[in-house]
């Protein structure tokens, strides 16, 4: 799912932490970061910006139960 405007990564990060099974991003430029092995460093990457806000990313799950997770989190409005 493609997540637009990201005020709050600190929020999402801690969603996708959450997450019992595999879970990618993938930045705007095609890169791919699987979450459990590499959140880390995508973490470090945005803190690093400027303006800590992300401006659109993908998220895939393999979980469905993540899906139903992350649909949820986002329908709450907690990445704005």
């Amino acid at each position: 799912m493609k997540l637009y405007n990201i005020g709050k990564p600190e929020e999402l990060f801690r969603k996708l932490d959450s997450m019992k099974g595999n879970t990618q991003v993938i930045t705007p430029d095609g890169h791919r970061f699987d979450w459990r092995s590499n959140g880390s460093a995508f973490k470090s990457i945005v803190s690093a910006m400027p303006e800590q806000s992300l401006s659109n990313i993908e998220v895939r799950t393999e979980n469905d139960q993540d899906t139903v997770s992350m649909i949820d989190f986002l329908m709450r409005g907690n990445v704005g």
